[in-house]
């Protein structure tokens, strides 16, 4: 399992919170900042086909990670969402339209861990956004 999907330097810096959840294009985004102004260095994580999520609003450490097949399998069968879609190929690792696991350790007691189970991920450069 590969950490710092995202390949952020000094990812530990960050700090992370939920900018933005519509439940109608089920897409989650992330701010994640570091830094102080004026160099402050601000990024923006698109979650897409999000079926869910859950964790702490706000930590610190930006270490995202792909979840194991094994970690997911287990997730979808919890939720009881074996729907054709996603009981094809769970074994396949990148199939289009197959739901992905994304993990982060945030530190906290209450929430060790935010996790996001969607269809795929994008990582926006603060300067790329309109």
């Amino acid at each position: 399992m590969a950490k710092n999907i995202f390949t952020l330097n000094h990812a530990e810096r960050y700090k992370c919170e939920i900018s933005k959840f519509d439940s109608g294009e089920a897409s989650l985004w992330l701010r994640l900042q570091s830094g102080s102004y004026p160099d402050r260095e601000e990024i923006r994580i698109e979650f897409k086909g999000v079926q869910y999520f859950s964790g702490p609003v706000r930590w610190n450490g930006a270490s995202f990670e792909r979840g194991t097949v094994a970690a997911r399998q287990d997730l979808i069968a919890r939720l009881g969402i074996f729907q054709s879609n996603y009981r094809r190929d769970l074994s396949e690792d990148d199939t289009e339209n197959q739901l992905h696991l994304y993990e982060a350790e945030t530190g906290a007691r209450a929430s060790p861990l935010f996790a996001v189970l969607a269809h795929s991920v994008k990582r926006h450069d603060f300067a790329d956004l309109p």
